[in-house]
């Protein structure tokens, strides 16, 4: 009797810990993404972008997205946004991100800021996310080049 009892709770702690890890996987992301800016007004410190991009776990993407700075000075500040990035296919995922910028002497414009990701479709339903992003923007004005590289992780949720 007793040792059916031990199988019984050995069987029960494996189907635990099977099913804790079936319930959340977490999973290094690895991202770089090329774009140009869309929109900037100076009024309002909003900036559209756009790109492509190659991530583990997405594969290759695009995104959409917006920023609005807050200048501190004339060559720092704070910035904060959002974008949606679609894989090849069709799922999408969400990220809030907010950070600083500095103004290179180059004239280029360095953005370093935390991203979290979340309200995904499709195969990334249920999966959530953050990382530190640094974006270096050529310039402000539309059509100016861009890349960032993302280093982060995602958490995948399978309900």
């Amino acid at each position: 009797m007793r040792r059916s009892l031990n199988c019984v709770v050995s069987a029960a702690c494996v189907l635990a810990a099977w099913a804790a890890s079936a319930q959340a996987q977490t999973v290094p992301l690895f991202e770089r993404c090329e774009g140009t800016v869309q929109s900037f007004n100076p009024l309002t410190g909003e900036l559209g972008f756009a790109g492509k991009g190659r991530a583990t776990v997405l594969g290759l993407y695009v995104v959409e997205g917006s920023s609005t700075a807050i200048p501190l000075s004339p060559i720092n500040g704070l910035v904060s946004g959002g974008d949606t990035s679609t894989t090849r296919d069709g799922a999408t995922i969400k990220s809030e991100f907010a950070g600083v910028y500095e103004v290179l002497d180059s004239g280029k414009i360095k953005f370093h800021v935390f991203a979290r990701w979340g309200d995904g479709t499709g195969r990334l339903a249920g999966v959530t996310g953050e990382a530190e992003v640094v974006a270096v923007l050529d310039g402000l004005a539309p059509g100016s080049a861009f890349f960032y590289d993302t280093i982060g992780t995602l958490k995948f949720s399978h309900h």
